[in-house]
């Protein structure tokens, strides 16, 4: 897998389609901090999803994309509660137990959206199936991904104006990795 190649191709489609990006990537945050986070799995799906879209078929990204995988609202829901609590259930046994489970579900889950919305797939056969994506390569090329990925968008977290660019980018990074794995042969 070449990593950069990704990276251009994100780049290159995320600037390609740069104003529905902020638009899209702005009425996701403003939704997902307006439901107090209680929205933001679902919609996310669906940022995913037309992300996944832009890859596949160079498709301009639409705010009503964000509502397209409200289907998997209680799913990701669900599993974005768990993950908190086990994230600051690890956390309160001195920190690193906590960083351990984030990495964890980084590392085992990277995929798992793309696959919910993609391939329909249930929260457990998303799992499964994302950490099989993810095992399918060489170790260090999927911790150097993850890390890419989790950079971009500390980045973007950095500055608030500057997440409406590094979002895009970083989901468009994602989507075209996952495509990428879904073509090659698996062991």
């Amino acid at each position: 897998m070449e990593v950069q190649r990704h990276i251009e191709t994100a780049w290159r489609l995320t600037t390609g389609h740069l104003l529905p990006f902020l638009w899209i990537t702005l009425c996701l945050l403003a939704l997902g901090t307006l439901t107090l986070g209680l929205l933001a799995p679902a919609l996310f799906a669906g940022y995913t999803q037309s992300a996944l879209l832009v890859v596949r078929s160079n498709r301009r990204p639409r705010v009503r994309d964000l509502f397209s995988q409200m289907h998997l609202f209680f799913p990701l829901l669900g599993f974005s509660v768990a993950a908190a609590i086990a994230v600051v259930l690890g956390s309160l046994l001195l920190v690193v137990p906590g960083i351990i489970v984030a990495v964890g579900i980084l590392l085992c889950c990277l995929y798992m959206v793309p696959l919910m919305t993609d391939q329909r797939q249930s929260l457990w056969g998303a799992v499964q199936a994302s950490y099989h994506l993810a095992a399918s390569g060489p170790f260090l090329e999927h911790l150097l991904v993850s890390v890419l990925y989790l950079a971009i968008l500390a980045a973007g977290s950095s500055l608030p104006i500057l997440i409406l660019f590094a979002q895009p980018f970083a989901t468009v990074f994602l989507t075209s990795l996952y495509e990428e794995k879904q073509r090659l042969p698996r062991p």
